[in-house]
């Protein structure tokens, strides 16, 4: 059965008598649908009149129900997309047609239809945003549904508490554009457990300690959300220890690994959106070090949330291992971020060496190529005042009139390219400069922290 999720059904997750959980479908129905059909089928009906609806709609006043507030999400991920449906409006705008008396004039006919046409489209509008509210309800009401799929603006189901230690929770946040967010949450022991892996599996990634797992903001990723909490859950029921390895210890164990990686090597694989890898290799060097530096100094603002893990188990390798890596590259960002220094410095030097000669050629190019214009319009408003016989012969014509502009534009462009290439470097070596000073301070503040425990 071809199931489209928030469309034609939503998924949800059942709970069985042993405690287990279950993915299974919940069909989207609109109570009303015979009656919609029967509108449909009147409206489409070129030997009805709008009376005829008019009648059909007064007679089945639970349509109008339909049009009742609602909230819904047309486009889950884009901005203002609430649908907070208002209550129905007064259908005699419709139907202000004299019982159709002069049907038989071509354009009173296509008035009609077109008047059809906008009363099919009204209900059709509010038909799935109607239907997937009475279902939410229907879900509400069957206690052997935990959670269900939705598509309303903002909005998050409440923490969903299995037992006394385990908590799960699915948030969202819809219909907000750049802000909108689709979070699986998992609590074990009062301890959020959180994706550590993903900060080394994907190039880039943020945000990991507000969630287990980030679903992309699409109808269909409730699947997604769900399998995830169904795997989770069911593991759990079964065997605790498992439950543990797998969630808490194999996140901190591939972090760490990745870590490990990505401080001797420059070629790896990251996860892609799709969900498939790609090898990605970093031929500049200075480029890599400023991504180990990103990677390694950034899982320092893990280590909090990993000590948590020490009411269950025992941490330690992991945070000491993490501690150990941040060593073994600050003394390579502090020499690296010398070098970019010095570079930065003797480009600076040497834009202000440019910069006149830069600056005087530029306003003289400046001059000619305003002046061109000029000539250019006129030539275009009345040629036979400057005897062109054709545009094609503008360019030779400003060339023998001032001979010098000629060597004027190579020289700029020249000396444009020189200058505009000591520029972008400076903003690269600028860009490097705060990365690695903020890399440097990562570190830096995080031993402090730490009462200089530890020297470095």
């Amino acid at each position: 059965m071809d199931r489209k999720i928030n469309e034609t059904d939503l998924v949800v997750l059942r709970k069985t008598e042993n405690g287990k959980v279950y993915i299974d479908y919940f069909p989207i129905e609109n109570p009303y649908r015979n009656e919609l059909s029967n509108l449909y089928g009147l409206c489409k009906n070129e030997f009805s009149t709008l009376n005829e609806i008019e009648g059909y709609i007064k007679l089945n006043q639970n349509l109008l129900e339909m049009r009742k507030s609602m909230d819904f999400c047309r486009s889950l991920s884009s901005f203002n997309q609430n649908f907070l449906y208002k209550e129905a409006e007064n259908f005699e705008i419709y139907f202000k047609w004299e019982n159709n008396k002069i049907l038989f004039i071509n354009e009173e006919k296509e008035n009609i239809k077109s008047k059809k046409a906008r009363i099919i489209y009204e209900f059709e509008h509010y038909d799935l945003p109607f239907a997937i509210e009475c279902t939410y309800e229907k879900c509400r009401q069957d206690e052997s549904i935990l959670v269900f799929s939705q598509r309303r603006v903002g909005w998050s189901f409440p923490a969903f508490k299995l037992t006394n230690d385990f908590v799960i929770e699915f948030a969202t946040n819809f219909g907000y554009g750049s802000a909108s967010y689709f979070y699986t949450q998992l609590t074990f022991k009062d301890i959020g457990i959180f994706p550590f892996s993903d900060w080394v599996m994907y190039k880039e990634f943020h945000d990991i300690i507000r969630y287990s797992k980030k679903p992309y903001v699409r109808n269909d990723s409730w699947y997604a959300a769900l399998k995830y909490g169904e795997d989770a859950i069911n593991l759990y029921i079964d065997d605790e220890n498992q439950f543990i390895t797998h969630y808490i210890l194999d996140e901190c164990d591939r972090m760490v690994t990745g870590l490990e990686s990505i401080l001797n090597n420059n070629i790896f694989a990251f996860k892609q959106p799709s969900g498939d890898f790609a090898n990605y290799t970093f031929e500049n060097k200075r480029v890599l070090l400023e991504f180990r530096g990103e990677k390694i100094t950034g899982a320092l603002t893990f280590i909090n949330s990993i000590s948590n893990y020490d009411k269950i188990l025992n941490v330690s390798s992991f945070i000491n291992k993490i501690e150990d890596l941040n060593k073994s590259i600050h003394p390579i960002l502090i020499k690296e971020l010398n070098a970019v220094s010095f570079e930065l410095e003797s480009n600076h030097q040497a834009k202000l060496q440019i910069e006149p000669t830069y600056i005087t050629f530029k306003n003289e190019y400046d001059y000619y190529i305003e002046l061109k214009r000029r000539i250019k319009r006129r030539f275009e408003r009345k040629e036979n005042d400057l005897g062109i016989e054709n545009k094609s012969n503008l360019e030779l014509c400003f060339g023998n009139k001032y001979p010098l502009f000629i060597e004027l534009e190579n020289s700029y462009k020249k000396l444009s390219v020189e200058y505009q290439e000591i520029v972008s470097l400076i903003h690269q070596l600028e860009s490097l400069k705060i990365h690695f000073e903020k890399h440097i301070k990562n570190i830096k503040d995080y031993f402090e922290s730490k009462s200089n425990e530890v020297n470095i």
